[in-house]
């Protein structure tokens, strides 16, 4: 097992080369370019917004859960008239996101805390309309990584155990 010094044991000066420090002022200029350019949108919403779709769309995917851009859209405008069930699961990957990122705007820090409220909300956004495909792929996967349940005869007694899926 590697063990890894906490930070305040690491010696500083390792870390007081020409390449990092020069790598540090370039980083450095671009991040304040960054901050120059998003100061000059009206509103920066929009621009988080649409990482937030963007990485829920994403996110999704992996969980075979696909979706258009446009789904996701309309799903946005016409909460109402969702037709397509995965834009919907789509949104509430982005609303936790969106809790997470007001969370950490308003108090510049994540906390086990903020992790509970995020999950907490995805949990509660999962029980809400969950089309049979993507709750039997939940099931699926809770399958996979705990086991399945069996059950079987041993010197006369039932009895219990998981099965699991061996890499």
């Amino acid at each position: 097992m590697v063990t890894i010094a906490p930070l305040e044991q690491l010696d500083a000066g390792r870390f007081d080369t020409p390449a990092i420090l020069k790598k540090l002022a370039s980083s450095s200029r671009k991040l304040a370019e960054l901050k120059g350019i998003a100061a000059s949108i009206p509103n920066q919403g929009i621009l988080i917004n649409a990482l937030g779709m963007q990485e829920a769309k994403d996110s999704s995917e992996i969980e075979n859960i696909v979706t258009t851009q446009d789904e996701i859209f309309k799903n946005e405008v016409l909460p109402e008239a969702v037709t397509n069930l995965a834009a919907k699961e789509v949104q509430c990957y982005r609303q936790a996101l969106r809790l997470g990122y007001e969370q950490v705007r308003r108090t510049s820090l994540i906390t086990a805390n903020n992790l509970i409220e995020i999950q907490e909300e995805l949990e509660q956004n999962m029980d809400l309309g969950i089309p049979a495909q993507l709750a039997a792929n939940r099931h699926f996967h809770k399958l996979l990584v705990g086991g399945v349940p069996v059950q079987y005869q041993q010197d006369g007694e039932t009895r219990g155990d998981f099965v699991r899926l061996i890499d």
